[in-house]
């Protein structure tokens, strides 16, 4: 589990990135477990909650989907992420969550319960960036005490994308400083599943999908030209890669 959870070390302007990746999406037998290599977990616990008034007069009603971080391994990586955290490292955390479209249940919306609190859990925890990936298409982008939780920048590369795959994609810069920024550069893959940088109206397109999709979050954007910025109210104290303390 060690091993699993070791992070990848980067240095960015004479910073330290530590980067770590974990799952929420295992498929059987992947997880690492003591004594067992594999990927770093989180598993979720799941339920269906079905509307039994509803169900018997329109048979076929989807059943709500229930879901939570199990806490035993949401608390692993997140002692991990302090960890590294207060060694004075700049923690990225690249995890794999999420459903794609054309499983969503339309009762939970675009993203999954247990996806929201786990992605504050992170970033409380001293993430100052979370990098979701998995559901093949664009997700909302939540501005967080200060730090970006990207949900799903979409797909970079899949060659022979399937169907339900979008082609809208972002690549995501953080910018380390006194001023930490993120900025996304909009990409569009094409019929083969390789990425194109997306220019003038095709941009816009994109940039403009990703700020309809954050905007029950609060998110706000600067764009100007073929890039957009997070923009991020810097109200709390920083700490000294001018990110704001989280709460310990």
């Amino acid at each position: 589990m060690e091993e699993a959870l070791a992070p990848a070390r980067l240095r960015a302007g004479g910073v330290e990135v530590a980067l770590i990746s974990v799952a929420c999406t295992l498929p059987i037998e992947s997880a690492a477990r003591p004594g067992k290599a594999g990927i770093a977990p989180i598993e979720v616990i799941w339920s269906l909650e079905p509307d039994l008034s509803l169900t018997p007069e329109q048979p076929g009603t989807m059943p709500v989907v229930r879901t939570r971080a199990a806490p035993v391994d949401q608390q692993r990586v997140c002692d991990r992420v302090a960890q590294l955290s207060a060694g004075g490292r700049t923690v990225i955390v690249g995890i794999h969550w999420g459903v794609p479209e054309h499983w969503l249940c339309p009762a939970t919306g675009r993203l999954a319960e247990y996806q929201r609190p786990l992605g504050h859990a992170l970033i409380d925890a001293g993430a100052a960036l979370v990098f979701g990936h998995h559901s093949h298409s664009l997700h909302p982008i939540e501005a967080y005490r200060g730090r970006a939780i990207v949900y799903s920048a979409g797909n970079f590369l899949f060659e022979d994308p399937r169907p339900f795959m979008a082609p809208e994609s972002v690549i995501v810069q953080l910018a380390l400083g006194p001023r930490p920024a993120v900025t996304l550069v909009p990409a569009i893959l094409d019929a083969e599943g390789f990425p194109q940088l997306a220019t003038g109206d095709a941009a816009r397109r994109v940039l403009d999908w990703v700020r309809e999709l954050s905007r029950d979050f609060g998110t706000a954007f600067d764009i100007v030209g073929d890039r957009a910025r997070v923009v991020f109210a810097h109200a709390e104290k920083a700490g000294p890669e001018g990110f704001p303390h989280p709460p310990r």
